[in-house]
């Protein structure tokens, strides 16, 4: 939980810094899906949008979609929640992985009520966050094998963190009751957005299920370590950016094409067109070049080799465009 005054340098810090990561976890993931349209905004979901200007949340929204769902070091595994001790790493299921409920359920049903961790077997210790295991302020270690950091910060317990490879365990007492400090600040101000509908995303909404609402396919699942994780971000950001700009193009040379001479035209001619309807934004050099067949994925890589430079992009095309175009994203 971050307060209003400090969430966008703790973001801008993570999404810019090479030796810095994050995993994916049940907020993070329901941001995303919130952005598409797919779940109702929790409180929480909606402050955060309040907190971020407009256009700074689908960036955030944007780069959510990119964490991985663990992190593999050399000296331990991480995830948000949970592991299935029943299946290998990768045929994990990310609802399990980043805690939503429907993983919390479904790992409670396998395992006929048997504590989660108990049967954790390895082959490295594993770090989890998510839940506070022992209701108080001091972190669960079961047979210094499995570390539960989640001590209840956003409730007035602590913050804890690990280090590694000593395993040295650190904790700082919260100033306050974060979250119910929150709550009150914005009380009566969001009656308003519960229940509104409005996405982020291209995507058409779609009626689903909990256990429907997987991204994982969307984004990176698994990392070797903070170097691997920023490039697999990057390369990531890269690809949301090339799909993106297709997507404009096609819509673009769409709307041109309801005049029924645009196709005989000559190129030129039909260049001319296109720029005036574009206009000059962030993003005309790279639809000018979608237009042509010229944009590639290795041409975008080339350009941005920084993932917020590449997310920032996106972010401009949204401040140079209508208001509306915000739910096109």
């Amino acid at each position: 939980m971050i307060e209003a005054q400090t969430h966008r340098p703790c973001f801008e810090f993570f999404l810019t810094t090479e030796t810095a990561s994050c995993l994916m976890g049940n907020h993070e993931r329901k941001h995303v899906l919130y952005g598409r349209g797919l779940a109702t905004p929790a409180l929480s979901q909606q402050i955060t949008r309040v907190q971020f200007r407009e256009t700074q949340y689908v960036r955030a929204c944007a780069s959510f979609e990119l964490l991985p769902r663990y992190l593999e070091l050399t000296e331990a595994l991480l995830v948000h929640a949970y592991l299935d001790p029943t299946v290998a790493l990768a045929e994990q299921r990310e609802s399990v992985l980043v805690g939503s409920m429907s993983g919390e359920r479904h790992l409670r049903d396998k395992l006929q009520s048997a504590v989660w961790y108990e049967r954790y077997q390895g082959p490295k210790p594993l770090i989890v966050g998510h839940r506070n295991y022992l209701g108080k302020r001091a972190p669960l270690i079961y047979r210094d094998f499995v570390y539960g950091l989640d001590t209840d910060c956003c409730y007035g317990g602590a913050l804890t963190g690990l280090i590694l490879p000593s395993f040295r365990i650190l904790s700082v007492q919260a100033l306050r009751q974060h979250w119910s400090t929150l709550r009150q600040a914005y009380a009566g101000k969001l009656d308003w957005r519960v229940g509104h509908d409005r996405r982020l995303s291209a995507e058409p909404a779609v009626e689903a299920s909990d256990d429907d609402l997987s991204i994982q396919s969307r984004s990176p699942a698994t990392a070797t370590g903070p170097r691997s994780v920023f490039v697999e971000r990057g390369e990531q950001a890269v690809d949301l950016l090339y799909r993106y700009v297709l997507a404009e193009n096609g819509r673009l040379l769409a709307e041109l094409r309801r005049d029924e001479g645009f196709d005989s035209l000559s190129p030129r001619e039909q260049g001319k067109r296109y720029a005036a309807l574009i206009g000059q934004t962030a993003l005309t050099e790279l639809l000018h070049m979608a237009r042509k067949g010229e944009l590639t994925r290795a041409v975008l890589a080339r350009r941005f080799p920084h993932p917020a430079d590449a997310l920032s992009l996106i972010d401009e095309r949204v401040l140079a465009s209508r208001s509306d175009d915000v739910e096109e994203l």
